[in-house]
């Protein structure tokens, strides 16, 4: 329901406001809901950024990143559908990604933060054999899975 108040001015001040109820008027397309980002694949140099389409129509959303050197947040560019993949990145960095929900009204407020590492230690390597063969020793081991 929107509520529509209306006062008038003149050289003596003001008068009591109106007081005006127009119920069933909706905007169009109002302000969008926030939305929850979360981390869908992940490869040695991108993510991807994925996240549920919120209640309106013609929506877009901006992509916003930091490279963890500061509070400072980039605009990757404005999208119309509900996940992102980021290419390039370090695989020694931490990274912050956040998502704004806009549609012809304004943009909603941005989502929480979504941190990500790019470098992760390897999985715990299993035990390794040795066998001597002579003079000579022979160590075996498995690759890690990541």
């Amino acid at each position: 329901m929107i509520v529509v108040r209306v006062s008038a001015k003149n050289g003596k001040g003001y008068s009591q406001p109106s007081n005006v109820n127009v119920e069933g008027l909706h905007l169009k397309n109002p302000i969008p809901e926030t939305v929850e980002v979360t981390l869908g694949e992940k490869t040695a140099d991108s993510i991807e950024l994925l996240w549920k389409a919120p209640k309106g129509e013609n929506l877009t959303y901006d992509v916003l990143w930091n490279n963890g050197k500061g509070e400072t947040y980039t605009n990757l560019g404005k999208i119309n559908k509900t996940g992102w993949t980021v290419p390039g990145l370090a695989n020694d960095g931490n990274y912050k990604f956040k998502v704004r929900v806009c549609s012809t009204c304004g943009c909603g407020d941005e989502s929480k933060r979504l941190f990500v590492t790019m470098a992760q230690p390897p999985a715990q390597m299993k035990p390794i054999s040795l066998r001597v063969e002579g003079c000579a020793m022979l160590v075996e081991w498995e690759k890690p899975q990541d």
